[in-house]
């Protein structure tokens, strides 16, 4: 018999502080801001988050 530890789902502000980390410090609280009115479901889609940091100019890759 095993045991599995149950997953922890990551919180709101996991998900915020993951998305920020990789930004440049100078444009983080503007990205914080914006990030802050997102539903948790459009948090947990990076490719979203990316896409809207890059149409705000945040985000330069």
């Amino acid at each position: 018999m095993s045991i599995f530890k149950p997953v922890k789902k990551p919180t709101r502000k996991e998900l915020i502080e993951n998305a920020l980390k990789d930004l440049d410090p100078s444009v983080r609280e503007k990205a914080r801001e914006i990030l802050e009115t997102l539903d948790e479901n459009s948090l947990k889609n990076m490719d979203k988050v990316k896409e809207l940091l890059r149409k705000r100019g945040l985000l330069y890759i």
